[in-house]
Order: C-alpha cells, then sequence, then structure tokens
C-alpha cells in the first residue's frame, strides 16, 4: 500500500529541468536549430575598383542608387552629353545664338576726333568677342558741317585691321549742315586659343573745324553656326 502511493507521487510530480544552463547545451541548441531552418549568414568583401560595367546589369543603377552631387563632369566622358541629352529649356538656351551688344545711351552725342588713319584714331565703340564665328555690325549717325574731304568711319579688328569702312563722308560744301546715316558690316572669326577679339567702331575727320559729332551708335555681334545643330 505504501508503494502503491510513492509511484503515484513520482507519476504526478512535475519534470524537474537542471538548475543551470551549460555552454555545451545552449551551443548544441543552437547549432541544431540552425540546421534545421537553413538560415546561415555569408559576409562577402569586394575589392576596390572590382565591380566595372559588365558585371552591372542593363538598367540596374537607378537614379534612387546614385548619391547627390556624386557624379561630376570629370565622371562624364567629353562630348557624350548630346542636345537630347538635355532638358528642352537648356536645348533652347545652348542652340541659340549668343548675342553682344554695347550700344550708347539714347540721345548721347559724341565728338569724332581729328586723324587720318582710322588705326590711329580712338574708339566710339568697341565690343570683346569670344571664341566664335560672328557676324558684327554697327551704325550711327553723323552730324555736323563738314566737306567731303574723304572723311571715314570703319570696323577696326584688334587695333590693326580694318574690316569695314564707309568712305566718301561729308557734303558739298563746308557751310552745310546736315546729318549722315553710317551702317557697316563683317565677319569675325575668334580662334579657340585666343581670349578674345576686339572690334571697334571709328570714325575721323581731317580738320577740326569740321566740328564732326555722333550720335544713336550701336555695335552688335550674332554669333554665326555653320550648319545646324542635330545632335
Amino acid at each position: 500500500m505504501h508503494r502503491w502511493d510513492d509511484q503515484e507521487h513520482q507519476q504526478s510530480s512535475p519534470i524537474r529541468w537542471p538548475a543551470r544552463l551549460s555552454y555545451g547545451n545552449v551551443a548544441a541548441t543552437l547549432a541544431l536549430f540552425l540546421a534545421l531552418t537553413g538560415t546561415a549568414t555569408a559576409a562577402v568583401t569586394l575589392a576596390r575598383d572590382s565591380v566595372g560595367a559588365e558585371q552591372i546589369q542593363a538598367d540596374a543603377v537607378r537614379s534612387s542608387e546614385i548619391q547627390a552631387d556624386a557624379v561630376r563632369s570629370s565622371e562624364i566622358l567629353d562630348e557624350s552629353i548630346a542636345l537630347d541629352d538635355l532638358a528642352p529649356g537648356a536645348r533652347t538656351a545652348l542652340d541659340a545664338p549668343r548675342l553682344r551688344v554695347d550700344e550708347e545711351l539714347e540721345g548721347l552725342v559724341g565728338s569724332v576726333s581729328e586723324c587720318l588713319d582710322l588705326l590711329d584714331c580712338t574708339n566710339l565703340l568697341a565690343i570683346h568677342l569670344p571664341a566664335g564665328r560672328w557676324l558684327v555690325q554697327a551704325k550711327l549717325t553723323l552730324v555736323g558741317s563738314f566737306a567731303n574731304l574723304g572723311n571715314t568711319c570703319g570696323l577696326v579688328e584688334r587695333d590693326t585691321t580694318i574690316i569695314d569702312e564707309a568712305p566718301k563722308i561729308g557734303f558739298a560744301d563746308q557751310e552745310t549742315q546736315g546729318s549722315e546715316q553710317i551702317a557697316l558690316m563683317a565677319v569675325v572669326t575668334t580662334a579657340p586659343d585666343v581670349d578674345s577679339t576686339t572690334i571697334s567702331l571709328r570714325c575721323n575727320e581731317h580738320e577740326e573745324s569740321e566740328l564732326v559729332t555722333w550720335t544713336g551708335g550701336k555695335l552688335t555681334a550674332i554669333e554665326v553656326k555653320d550648319e545646324a545643330q542635330t545632335d
């Protein structure tokens, strides 16, 4: 009777776990868990500059993968960006001809200096043209009482060359007061290795008593393109 009670007491007692877990038990349990679940972590280290274009899938790199300000001019191949790659507004701005204007104030009247050769005269207007091919146009109004003594207005390049001129300016006699419209035009090319080319508008008077003045002057340069840009 006593023995049966003892067996019943043993069956109803709770299971007792070890008081402490050993390192071996914990390690074995984790190893069994990883083996059953198939979970593993692999660390991959890539050598510097080991990933090239051939390792990158087409269209795999998107704008979200590129760090802000990461792509600079040094990362872009020279002459690889065409107009079609730019926004419409940028294409219009780049494809439009450059325009440079040097214009006197409205109503301003200036004196023409006494000189024989235009290369020795002072500038009435001047413009500095960067590298490129330019159509230069000038116009002004001469006012005064001066006879036709060979007075001249012209465009001078770099103080050394007259590239266009309007000779035989003046009236029948020096007693006649009047005005005369002058228009000049020339095509100028500034080489890429030159900082700029100076084009000046000049006029002369042969005698100081002629009192030649000028007004309404304008000197304009428009960039000329050899052919339409299609790229």
